[in-house]
């Protein structure tokens, strides 16, 4: 069965609960702190609602792209849309990843019409690369 998602930009109330998950070792490297806040709120961060309840998050462009990769030039085709993710920390292992993934691509491809999609994954994350 495929949810039914809505992405909409981010409110201060999201990104405040957002900067308070919490993922088990070693996927804590993907935690947002208090730093994060402004981002969230400034950039193109957009909150992923199921049934009224703040589900997850999606960020497009510079705000998904991560400091390793500018310095290796990962980033230099700008062909590409960048795409950041985080479901909450309940949700991961719970088979929603997919449909939660096509909903972020179809927002994107309707809201920046991008020619394709880039992601940035940490390499520990043999999870992400089970999708692939």
């Amino acid at each position: 069965m495929i949810e039914i998602y809505h992405l909409k930009r981010m409110s201060r109330n999201e990104a405040e609960d957002i900067i308070n998950w919490k993922y088990p070792s070693p996927y804590n490297f993907y935690d947002m702190n208090e730093d994060s806040l402004e981002e969230m709120l400034e950039e193109r961060y957009f909150s992923c609602i199921e049934s009224k309840k703040l589900i997850g998050f999606f960020c497009f462009g510079k705000s998904a792209q991560v400091p390793s990769g500018n310095k290796n030039r990962v980033y230099a085709n700008t062909d590409f849309l960048d795409i950041g993710l985080g479901l909450h920390p309940k949700l991961t292992g719970t088979g929603k990843g997919i449909d939660f993934i096509k909903a972020g691509l179809e927002f994107a491809k309707f809201e920046f019409h991008p020619v394709g999609f880039r992601l940035s994954v940490a390499a520990f994350n043999k999870t992400a690369f089970l999708y692939q």
